[in-house]
């Protein structure tokens, strides 16, 4: 059996069918070449979205840069929303491994409380660099993110340690130090709620 307990990127959906193709041919092996491309897609789409954002750039100017044809760029990614996904990879993965194995409070060894503070304190700093990726990713389709592997990361953390406090922080609480009865999958997903790009 699989283990899913690591760092998720963002192009990993957990929607099984036509995404599983997805990410076996992105998995797959690549020619010599093809890894040159998309190295250099990664490359020229994280300099023009530094220069105007994702959102503004077209896949042709990213073609164009790179050097390559608009079909190598769509696969490759897919869509604007691939490339978004990849772009917020490095990120995504440096967070969730200061989750699974950094120092308190972010990783264990913390109170639940001081735990979800400091994951919503790390996650707003990710957000503040990444907002125009992550909205970007889901221009291509509307809660993409929501269905992503770091998106099930993030509920996962959430989730484990709000049930350590006894059924989670409300979030209405999140400030008080008081507890909530209530699930902490509902406490999981309301935490992610208010940490939303939109």
């Amino acid at each position: 059996m699989a283990d899913d307990s690591g760092p998720k990127s963002g192009s990993q959906r957990g929607n099984g069918g036509a995404d599983v193709a997805v990410r076996r041919r992105r998995d797959a092996p690549r020619r010599r070449d093809a890894r040159a491309n998309l190295a250099r897609l990664v490359e020229v789409a994280r300099d023009l979205a530094g220069e105007r954002g994702l959102i503004e750039v077209s896949v042709d100017e990213i073609a164009a840069r790179a050097g390559v044809g608009k079909g190598t760029v769509y696969r490759a990614f897919g869509d604007k929303a691939g490339i978004a996904a990849a772009l917020l990879d490095d990120d995504e993965r440096l967070l969730q491994e200061a989750i699974l194995a950094g120092p308190p409070p972010l990783g264990h060894g913390a109170a639940p409380l001081e735990r979800v503070r400091a994951f919503a304190r790390a996650y707003t700093e990710f957000l503040d660099r990444n907002v125009d990726l992550l909205l970007a990713a889901d221009r291509g389709a509307p809660a993409a993110r929501h269905r992503s592997g770091a998106y099930a990361f993030w509920l996962a953390h959430l989730r484990g340690v709000l049930a350590a406090d006894g059924g989670g922080v409300h979030p209405a609480d999140a400030g008080t130090g008081t507890g909530h009865d209530g699930d902490a999958e509902g406490a999981a997903h309301a935490v992610l709620a208010l940490l939303d790009p939109e």
